[in-house]
């Protein structure tokens, strides 16, 4: 891997951890502000076919978060916010770049998934009016699970859009 690829997924990663820790301050309309600006400069490294990619997982991890929220697994708001939307779509550009080595060690993905999936909801809960509906570490449990889950499609599908998106066009 060269030194500028290195220093792109360095700075993609440290961009995203920053995003989503201001997108969870700040709240929804300031979240989308910090997240067009981050996304415009993801947009420098990005790969043919990424836009689509964080169009689908910011779907998908909307629905995810529908459901938490549904079920009864979170409370807080009733919907997901405009916020968690950004959060999402701020994952998403990570999934070429800073979490990109998943792509060829698919094995460790559900690891992934646990770590990242807690870390993320733990600050969820910290930062934001959200809070578990259960108590902590049975609600970790099922988070860690759901992500060890939720992970493998997203890498998957990561992979899957830039193949398509890079296949030659008959």
């Amino acid at each position: 891997m060269s030194h500028r690829r290195i220093k792109n997924n360095s700075l993609n990663g440290v961009s995203i951890i920053a995003g989503i820790i201001a997108c969870l301050y700040l709240g929804s309309w300031p979240a989308l502000l910090v997240t067009t600006l981050l996304l415009a400069f993801h947009r420098r490294i990005s790969l043919p076919g990424e836009w689509r990619l964080i169009i689908q997982v910011t779907v998908i991890g909307w629905l995810y978060d529908a459901i938490l929220l549904r079920s009864g697994v979170m409370e807080g708001a009733g919907q997901p916010g405009v916020w968690q939307l950004c959060v999402w779509a701020l994952l998403a550009s990570g999934l070429r770049h800073a979490l990109g080595g998943l792509q060829n060690r698919f094995a460790w993905t559900p690891a992934a998934g646990v770590l990242i999936g807690c870390a993320l909801y733990l600050m969820l809960v910290w930062i934001t009016p959200m809070a578990p509906a259960w108590p902590l570490p049975y609600w970790l449990a099922l988070i860690g699970l759901s992500w060890a889950l939720l992970m493998p499609l997203l890498v998957f599908i990561a992979g899957r859009v830039v193949q398509v998106t890079e296949s030659p066009v008959i």
